[in-house]
Parts: C-alpha cells; sequence; structure tokens
C-alpha cells in the first residue's frame, strides 16, 4: 500500500550535488556535470536561484534560474523518474516563478526540447506561450522550443510549500545524509 510522503522544497546546498547530478544525468541527454552545477553555487551575488525538491533527505527534483536585464531565464529542471508525474515538476516551476514575481522580473523564458512534449504542456499550463525554435540548440542537434511567460503576477503569492505524493516501494534515489557540523563540503552517502 502506497504511503503519501511529503516533498518539501529548499535551496540548493554542496551536499545536494551528488543526487542532483545523479538526476541530471539519467534525465538529461547531453547532462550537466557536477563542476557545472557548483559553479552555479559558487557564483557571486544573487543572478542564480536553485531550489531541490527532498522527501525526507533524499533529493527526487530540482531546478534553477538565472536572472538578468529585469528577466529570469530557466537554466535546468529534471525530476527523478521514479517521481516524475506526481506534480513535482510544477511544484518547482511554480516556487521559480513565485520567486521571479517577488524579483519583480518582467519576464521568464525557457528553452526546452521540441521532442519534449510533456514538459511543453506543464510550461504551458503555468502560461507560457511558445515564442520560436532555436534550430540545432542541443548538442545532439535537436531543435529548442522558446517559451515566455510575461504576465508573472499570478505567481506573486506564494503557494504550499509542500507537496504530498503517493510514495511507492523502492522510490529512493538516493539518499543524502547531512554532514556533521562543520563538515558541509563532505559528500556523504549511503547506499540502500
Amino acid at each position: 500500500m502506497a504511503r503519501p510522503a511529503r516533498v518539501r522544497l529548499r535551496e540548493l546546498r554542496r551536499r545536494d550535488l551528488r543526487a542532483v547530478t545523479a538526476i541530471e544525468a539519467d534525465r538529461n541527454r547531453d547532462p550537466w556535470s557536477r563542476t557545472l552545477f557548483a559553479g552555479e553555487l559558487d557564483r557571486p551575488g544573487d543572478d542564480r536561484h536553485w531550489l531541490v525538491a527532498s522527501a525526507g533527505v533524499t533529493v527526487v527534483g530540482f531546478g534553477g534560474v538565472m536572472y538578468g536585464a529585469g528577466e529570469a531565464h530557466m537554466l535546468n529542471l529534471a525530476v527523478a523518474r521514479a517521481w516524475s508525474g506526481r506534480g513535482i515538476g510544477r511544484r518547482l516551476c511554480e516556487a521559480l516563478l513565485t520567486e521571479a514575481a517577488h524579483r519583480a522580473a518582467t519576464g521568464f523564458t525557457l528553452e526546452v526540447r521540441a521532442s519534449n512534449t510533456g514538459a511543453q504542456a506543464l510550461y504551458t499550463s503555468l502560461g507560457f506561450d511558445s515564442a520560436g525554435v532555436r534550430p540545432g540548440y542541443y548538442p545532439d542537434g535537436e531543435d529548442a522550443v522558446i517559451m515566455w511567460l510575461h504576465d508573472l503576477a499570478p505567481f506573486a503569492e506564494p503557494g504550499t510549500p509542500d507537496l504530498l505524493v503517493e510514495a511507492v516501494a523502492g522510490d529512493t534515489v538516493h539518499e543524502e545524509i547531512p554532514p556533521p557540523v562543520g563538515h558541509e563540503t563532505a559528500q556523504p552517502h549511503r547506499p540502500h
């Protein structure tokens, strides 16, 4: 029997990088490296905003946005395969859109693979419109659909921070064990 699992959103931390890069490697044909994610965390200033979705200590998704010229640009978003289809990607998007609204962004853009019709449907349901195509955008030559959302007002009020989803046996993708205080750069991992 499935049991409800509370999925919480929080800021991405260095100790999450192992789980994030594992999800990324599984979900994207041209995955970002751990070094690239670490570089995002190390950037000075506040022009980036990264979140993870976690069920207990298990990271089940992530998303990140870059800010510039008064606009927000989705850099990456993925949900662990075992947890997809449960509203986690939507909740991550809504939280990132809420942050963009609070930062007074005048628009929010992203690129999505032309073949990723599920993600396109999600973004359309959130109010995004297709604004064109970037031919051969991805390293494998696939086109990207450019999508824009210009009215962030509906996201100015924060939604619920948690999401209850059905968890089933075997759902755990990675278990990140918090490091001891003072050892935040350690990358502990306990296999199941």
